[in-house]
């Protein structure tokens, strides 16, 4: 099971508003129902009556990829114990270790078309061809270009 483009995306996104609403709270140790409303408020999930039952089987689903740690390093599971049927999510602090992309991702569509239209390509191009070069030698080499991780066969 591999990950999309969109679920990497909104595991960043997810990171940097735990990251975020930890350092406001002043918060050492949330539980998932603690972080959930404001991932709500965010518009990452839609609020439902089991207090985050999508988010936390977004979470399993990172976990079960091995992606937890690398996109949501703030995340860490706990197993069920005794009878218990469920895992229980906890998150920290990790200002250090949230994950960067290397390069700049540009999502406005009308700054794209302006500049194809003024023919900027030499000084304002999205990306050099050295740039690409180091991804396609990243991407051969089983590495992903955004997150420095190495990819599944």
């Amino acid at each position: 099971m591999k990950l999309s483009k969109n679920e990497v995306k909104k595991a960043l996104l997810i990171s940097k508003t735990i990251q975020k609403t930890i350092e406001l709270t002043g918060s050492t140790n949330m539980r998932s129902t603690d972080v959930f409303p404001y991932l709500v408020k965010k518009g990452l999930f839609e609020e439902d009556r089991n207090n985050g039952v999508y988010f936390r089987r977004f979470l399993k689903k990172l976990d079960k990829t091995g992606e937890l740690q690398t996109l949501i390093p703030q995340c860490k599971r706990v197993n069920p114990i005794n009878n218990q049927i469920f895992s229980e999510w906890y998150f920290y602090d990790a200002k250090d270790q949230i994950p960067k992309s290397k390069y700049k991702i540009e999502t406005d569509l009308k700054s794209k078309i302006s500049k194809v239209q003024n023919q900027d390509f030499e000084e304002e191009s999205l990306m050099s061809i050295l740039e690409a070069t180091d991804i396609v030698k990243a991407l051969i080499a089983g590495v992903n270009p955004i997150t420095g991780v190495y990819l599944d066969n």
